[in-house]
């Protein structure tokens, strides 16, 4: 409250002001005795003075206090021994100073008091009220006499009754800001601003109240209006403050960024009256925090975006997804498996190395207008602006992570998770998609790792399980919970069997089986391969030696054993691995390893390596094609290729001449490659595996463990109930 608008508070209460009045008899004695201090007239004023609540105090000309009552230090908290020789000034809070300046050298001052605020020892800040007689001493003036009262209750009570019309106008007029109070309306209406608003805005207060020329709701910027009005609400929900930053536009049409900090004022019955606050100019500090920004864009040393330009970048692609139908964008997450142990290992400036080598790989595979960024330290984020396949996408850069990344002469082998969260899902905001995004990493990761995983907003946020893939495949080594299955596959000429799929799984306590694919590119990256590489190559050993001991007079099956990770096709390995299946299972029976596409590409010059070692013990490779985008065609002509697998969804192509897979079929035929359909056993999945001239069928591997015998007498039995004929395997 302004000291002189308070003067005027205190003559309108000149007959509520008796207590000082009564107090005139002794403040004029007083002065009559203050020379003499010891005399037992003064004593007893003393005392008398001591006991009321109001303070008495005498000061000098130069306002230096030479006596004060007990009351003093009741109201102060300072000991009257050490005010006593300080200046009354002192206690007075510095913005009141000048006008209590002005009060006491002013000859016609008012008789009933000046409040002014004043300072005590608790830091805290009363309103008391002054009122000074001249002290005389002679014909000159000595001193002042004087009495100071609290009316800080008094003075608050009125300010809270005159709070809906002033609303202290006068203190925050000078605040480098508008304070304002309002409706809960999209038109933010006004029922005060404070003289701030002009500076501000552009326009006077009388502009913005009740809308007059406008309302203040229309001069936000367009595109934070809804932002606005959605954090506000929320706010008012939960009855807390509100803090947002938004743009706004001034009557000279230029655009201004403001921080507004404000509450909702609620009745005692919880009925919300209106909104309370203050909003002041930011724009400097913004366009610094922007410039900012600009300069820190992108990464160095990849120069990849950083992650506030990513989602910048997303934000807008979704704005454009939103108001065209043709727009698609999605966003791919790329996490880098068991990165933790490879830092562990090799310590981090290795880690970053490999890091900048994978990320040139995904730049290069990318379109020039996609995104991407270095999202977490093992994790990238690709924003793809306009997709149609964003999983063929996913599947370009996880094939990109089978060549080895060699540093000096190190080679690391890495394998990556992808999830994957679509634009046309609905998305209102980058986070959202972002989160759906990353929720489907765990989910990939749950999983095992270096898979692809679609965020399915249907189905809520995957979460992880409570234990590390790792934990569970070192648990299941020792337990022993692998299994090999068997698939047999049937000639399509004779409808009978001609070979036997031997697959390594994993009998999962949670998840059911779970095929190599899953679980053996982690494996092999772990300590426990070891065991499980020997317990495997035991395993096959034994099925080896069974066919071997099949009776004499049935057509030789050939075996086909898994490949089931990298570590296998080394060139020690591999020569000892064949070298012993050959053993088991003698010359008669015809081996085949099978081995997926992209292993054979990634490995082919181990391959060749190990090429005297497989002619020797007459070994040869069936290839699994899944993608026909890819084939290792150039590479037939080198090795001992026995067979292409083809999946099912290949077969089931268009068909005609520019159907890929019978290219793919016609330079196998011209290579001396068999081919082989894995498909249903429905007369739909073998008419396509006969139009393709397939020379052999398999269904998928079983999802329950097997007998080897049992399973192909079980087979044969049911082929030949079908034909009406035997086909006995003994």
């Amino acid at each position: 409250m302004n000291p002189d608008t308070a003067r005027t508070m205190a003559g309108s209460e000149k007959h509520s002001n008796q207590h000082l009045r009564m107090l005139g008899g002794l403040v004029d004695e007083l002065a009559a005795t203050v020379g003499r201090a010891d005399g037992p007239r003064a004593v007893a004023l003393a005392a008398v003075l001591d006991s009321i609540d109001v303070v008495v105090f005498a000061m000098s000309r130069s306002s230096s206090l030479v006596y004060l009552n007990a009351a003093w230090e009741r109201l102060s908290g300072y000991p009257e021994a050490q005010t006593r020789g300080t200046s009354l000034m002192d206690y007075v809070h510095p913005r009141d100073q000048a006008a209590v300046s002005r009060y006491l050298g002013d000859e016609q001052r008012d008789k009933e008091g000046l409040v002014a605020r004043w300072l005590v020892r608790d830091g805290s800040c009363l309103r008391l009220s002054l009122r000074i007689c001249v002290l005389s001493g002679g014909s000159e003036q000595a001193g002042f006499v004087g009495t100071l009262s609290n009316v800080t209750g008094r003075v608050l009570a009125e300010d809270v009754r005159e709070a809906s019309h002033r609303t202290l106008s006068i203190l925050i007029d000078n605040l480098p800001g508008m304070v304002y109070r309002g409706r809960n309306n999209p038109d933010w209406t006004m029922e005060f601003v404070s003289q701030g608003a002009a500076e501000l805005t552009g326009y006077q207060p009388r502009d913005l109240i009740n809308n007059r020329q406008l309302p203040y709701g229309a001069l936000i910027v367009a595109a934070d209006r809804q932002q606005v009005w959605d954090s506000v609400q929320a706010s008012l929900r939960e009855n807390r403050h509100f803090e947002l930053t938004y743009r706004i536009r001034t009557a000279q049409g230029t655009e201004k960024w403001v921080l507004e900090r404000g509450r909702g004022n609620f009745s005692a019955s919880g009925e919300l009256l209106g909104l309370e606050g203050f909003i002041t100019d930011i724009t400097q500090e913004k366009r610094a925090e922007l410039r900012l920004q600009r300069e820190n864009l992108y990464e160095t040393p990849e120069g990849l975006p950083t992650r506030l330009l990513f989602l910048d970048r997303l934000e807008r692609a979704l704005l454009r997804s939103r108001h065209s139908a043709g727009c698609r964008c999605a966003v791919l997450l790329v996490s880098l498996d068991r990165f933790a142990r490879l830092r562990a290992t090799h310590g981090a400036e290795f880690v970053e190395r490999v890091t900048a080598d994978v990320g040139r790989r995904f730049r290069d595979s990318l379109h020039p207008v996609d995104s991407l960024s270095r999202w977490r330290q093992d994790e990238f984020a690709v924003l793809l602006d306009d997709t149609d396949d964003a999983g063929a996408v996913a599947r370009q850069l996880k094939n990109s992570m089978r060549f080895p990344i060699v540093d000096g002469d190190t080679e690391t082998y890495l394998t990556a998770s992808i999830s994957i969260a679509l634009g046309r899902s609905g998305y209102a905001g980058a986070g959202e998609m972002m989160r759906d995004a990353e929720a489907a990493m765990a989910r990939a990761k749950e999983l095992g790792g270096a898979r692809i995983e679609t965020a399915d907003r249907s189905g809520g946020a995957w979460r992880a399980a409570p234990s590390s893939i790792e934990e569970e495949l070192a648990h299941a080594v020792d337990k022993a919970q692998f299994g090999l299955a068997f698939t047999p596959v049937i000639a399509m000429a004779t409808n009978s069997p001609a070979a036997v799929d031997v697959r390594l799984f994993w009998e999962h306590p949670r998840r059911g089986r779970l095929p190599a694919s899953e679980f053996f590119g982690i494996a092999e990256h772990l300590p426990m391969v070891k065991a499980l590489k020997g317990w495997y190559i035991n395993a096959l050993l034994a099925q080896a030696a069974a066919f071997r001991e099949r009776p004499a007079g049935n057509q030789p099956l050939r075996m086909h054993a898994e490949v089931a990770g990298r570590c296998m096709l080394e060139p020690g390995f591999l020569g000892r691995m064949v070298t012993q299946l050959r053993a088991a299972a003698g010359p008669g029976v015809p081996l085949a390893l099978e081995i997926p596409e992209d292993m054979l590409r990634d490995c082919v010059s181990v391959l060749r390596e190990s090429l005297p070692v497989l002619q020797a013990q007459d070994v040869a490779f069936i290839i699994d094609v899944q993608h026909e985008r890819d084939p290792p065609l150039d590479i037939l002509p080198e090795l001992p290729v026995y067979a292409l697998r083809l999946d099912d969804a290949l077969l089931r192509g268009k068909g005609g001449e520019a159907d890929p897979t019978r290219a793919l079929i016609a330079i196998a035929r011209a290579s001396g490659v068999h081919l082989i359909a894995r498909c249903g056993t429905d007369a739909e999945a073998l008419a396509a595996a006969r139009r393709h001239a397939c020379d052999f069928h398999q269904a998928p591997p079983a999802r329950t463990a097997v007998d080897l015998e049992g399973a192909l007498r079980a087979l044969s039995h049911s082929e030949a109930r079908a034909a009406g004929e035997p086909l006995p395997l003994h």
